[in-house]
């Protein structure tokens, strides 16, 4: 546990550091500081933190050390241990580079980070970074040690969200090509991008946003349960795109619900909410899109909650929702860029939000071992 705690300290601090500069290479620098504890961590593991680290990533990069890229990619493609083409490119490039198992990790860690930095530098105030930051320890890293494509993806689907909301299609959709080109599920941020359309042109007014937000929350729940019904035949199906799926569908319909996930979406957008109505009350509205993309965010990080009940039918299908958790990390510190009439409901906010964060992670990672990323040890 100790090299965690260090890390999210030596992480923070230079969070906290960027409001205190207006130099903006200066900014950077201290972005960059932030994210290096987290890389040096997962790269320094060994290869048992983490349930996924001995198995494919280790796979490729022991195949890539040895044979080219084409037939590496070609040999193992039509088997279980398939994995999407850029993840092995990203593999195969940084094994050449540094001929080092720890440095794949360490660029693989990178990959989650970048997407979720910059976004966080871009759409949020500087004061509020450093809340990102510390979310993103206590929340996402644990599961970027185990299953790091996935990870890349939903990370890349957080600047989707913002591309697709500024009304620049193009480029998030050429985003979720690049997300499914680390994991299929990238494919998702499809689906967020229609989102974001349907808000942009039907929702005009807030009360046709909350509606629209309360819609789409009972259409993820009525996802899940058809899912239920159609799960198993669908899977199926996609077994043949994707040899991997196999595992599901033998594992269909022996998981638990994951009442610690939809716990923690229930309290963060749950008191997301109350700020806005606060912050409505108050008027202290933002401008209409800033306005609409918080309301949005809320949505998605209640559909992590709402899609991490897939786990019913399998473990691994929590994932979904998990994917979507990546967005609190957006959430929590945007919502509270905007001043409040007293700074003590700021504090309030932040500090549930941190001790909900803080209090899921000890649940999940170190009580039940998930990911198997506690204890940390160093390779």
């Amino acid at each position: 546990m100790i090299p965690y705690l260090v890390m999210l300290v030596a992480s923070t601090v230079p969070a906290i550091l960027i409001e205190h500069t207006s130099d903006k290479r200066l900014q950077l620098v201290l972005c960059a500081l932030a994210m290096l504890p987290f890389c040096l961590i997962a790269g320094l593991r060994d290869v048992s933190v983490g349930t996924d680290t001995s198995g494919y990533p280790l796979d490729y990069y022991q195949a890539l050390s040895r044979e080219p890229l084409t037939r590496v990619y070609a040999n193992l493609s039509q088997t279980s241990a398939a994995v999407e083409p850029l993840f092995v490119i990203v593999v195969w490039i940084a094994t050449r580079l540094f001929g080092s198992f720890g440095a794949v990790l360490f660029v693989l860690q990178l990959l989650v980070l970048l997407p979720l930095v910059s976004t966080l530098y871009r759409e949020v105030d500087r004061s509020s970074i450093w809340i990102g930051i510390l979310l993103y320890g206590l929340l996402v890293y644990g599961y970027s040690l185990n299953y790091a494509r996935q990870m890349i993806a939903a990370a890349i689907l957080v600047p989707v969200f913002f591309a697709a909301s500024k009304g620049n299609y193009r480029l998030s959709l050429i985003l979720c090509l690049l997300a499914a080109g680390f994991h299929i599920t990238g494919l998702i941020g499809v689906l967020i991008v229609i989102v974001v359309f349907l808000s942009a042109a039907y929702c005009q007014d807030e009360s046709r946003l909350v509606r629209f937000g309360v819609a789409l929350s009972l259409v993820g729940v009525g996802a899940c349960v058809l899912f239920g019904l159609v799960g198993k035949p669908l899977l199926n199906a996609l077994v043949q795109l994707k040899p991997s799926y196999v595992d599901q569908i033998i594992g269909f319909g022996s998981g638990d619900p994951s009442l610690s996930a939809l716990g923690l979406a229930l309290v963060i957008s749950i008191a997301s909410i109350v700020i806005l109505v606060l912050r409505k009350r108050a008027s202290e509205r933002r401008a209409g899109l800033a306005e609409r993309e918080d309301v949005l965010l809320v949505v998605l990080v209640g559909l992590s909650g709402i899609f991490s009940q897939l786990s019913m039918f399998s473990v691994q299908l929590a994932r979904v929702g998990t994917m979507l958790l990546t967005y609190v990390v957006i959430l929590v510190p945007r919502i509270i860029s905007t001043p409040f009439s007293s700074p003590a409901r700021r504090r309030l906010y932040v500090g549930l939000a941190l001790l909900a964060a803080f209090v899921y992670a000890v649940y999940l990672f170190v009580l039940n071992g998930v990911g198997e990323v506690v204890p940390y040890s160093f390779g």
